[in-house]
């Protein structure tokens, strides 16, 4: 708390500290929402990696057992 705000009452600090509390809150919730997101960004891009490779080596070992 800043100089000004220990000056205040104790009413008035907690409304400033609750205040304070409530922004951090809403920020480190949009952060997890962010970090989902790029963690299921992450994940889809890593399976769509591994879905095309495992397609590739079935596809050669079809053409190698048919040729």
């Amino acid at each position: 708390m800043s100089e000004n705000e220990i000056e205040l009452d104790i009413g008035k600090q907690r409304m400033l500290v609750e205040q304070k509390l409530n922004r951090w809150i809403k920020d480190k919730r949009q952060s997890i929402k962010y970090c989902s997101l790029i963690i299921e960004h992450a994940l889809y891009i890593l399976w769509s990696h591994l879905d095309f490779y495992t397609m590739q080596v079935i596809s050669r070992q079809t053409q190698r057992v048919h040729g």
